[in-house]
């Protein structure tokens, strides 16, 4: 139940910016006829715990924009970052800058939302107001650095450079490189294509590889919305002898409809 949204926005005569605030809030009561004994309900964040009323999340926002300069702060509370994000920053969704290099270009530094995955995580940005079993076990954050540039042609691409998967501070010597590619097809159509790769740990023969890779695509039409989805996921210890990369992959998939039976009544399936 999304019980608060509230926006405003503001002018600055310095180089036509704008800053911006906004909040939100989603509360929720959850009864779970298998939970028995066991109050948390494992592999999900929103509404996670039996017989509770309880704060799915809290959120306070504060960006500003201007020809050059942009950044935005995301502050939030509640049960989705107690239970995802596992940080000393937890309680910071985002916090990030960045600079115009040319028209187009942008890098940003900074703590931000992950750039892989199909579903959000905000259940108010969400069609069913949870998330699938892929998703929670998927990224929710990232630290670093993002190259973006927009394309006329309504193409966009992102290049990352991360501390880790799931990771504010860096805790090796090495980094997780990323890239995002979207399309706006149409009005109807739109395509993303994500990946995420590195080595997580140190050591000679016993360092972790990462290789994690999303695909999905939101479909509009008059009544009915879909949105499908896949994970294709590889992290193994290469050692000596070992089974190799393949070994073990993790693959999740989602599909879920929409349909708009009336302007203010809906039906979704996942």
């Amino acid at each position: 139940l999304s019980i608060l949204t509230i926006s405003a926005a503001a002018q600055s005569p310095w180089d036509g910016a704008e800053a911006s605030f906004g909040a939100c809030a989603d509360a929720y009561y959850s009864y779970y006829s298998n939970a028995k004994d066991v109050r948390y309900q494992q592999h999900d964040c929103i509404g996670a715990f039996h017989n509770n009323l309880g704060l799915n999340i809290a959120q306070f926002t504060g960006s500003f924009d201007s020809d050059r300069f942009r950044g935005v702060t995301t502050l939030h509370f509640g049960d989705i970052p107690s239970i995802t994000w596992e940080s000393t920053y937890r309680n910071i969704q985002e916090a990030n800058a960045g600079v115009r290099l040319t028209k187009g270009l942008w890098l940003d530094m900074g703590f931000f939302k992950t750039h892989v995955g199909t579903e959000s995580f905000l259940p108010k940005d969400n069609m069913l107001s949870i998330i699938s079993l892929g998703t929670f076990y998927g990224p929710f954050y990232q630290s670093g650095a993002r190259l973006s540039y927009d394309f006329g042609n309504d193409w966009h691409i992102e290049l990352h450079a991360i501390n880790g998967y799931n990771k504010h501070i860096d805790d090796n010597d090495y980094k997780t490189f990323g890239m995002l590619v979207s399309k706006q097809w149409s009005d109807r159509l739109f395509m993303s294509y994500s990946n995420m790769a590195g080595q997580e740990n140190t050591g000679q023969l016993n360092d972790a590889y990462l290789l994690y890779q999303n695909i999905y695509a939101n479909v509009d039409f008059e009544k009915l919305t879909l949105q499908a989805g896949v994970d294709v996921a590889f992290a193994n210890q290469w050692r000596y002898g070992g089974e190799g990369w393949l070994a073990d992959p993790l693959v999740a998939g989602l599909i879920t409809a929409k349909y708009a039976i009336k302007d203010d009544f809906s039906i979704a399936v996942r």
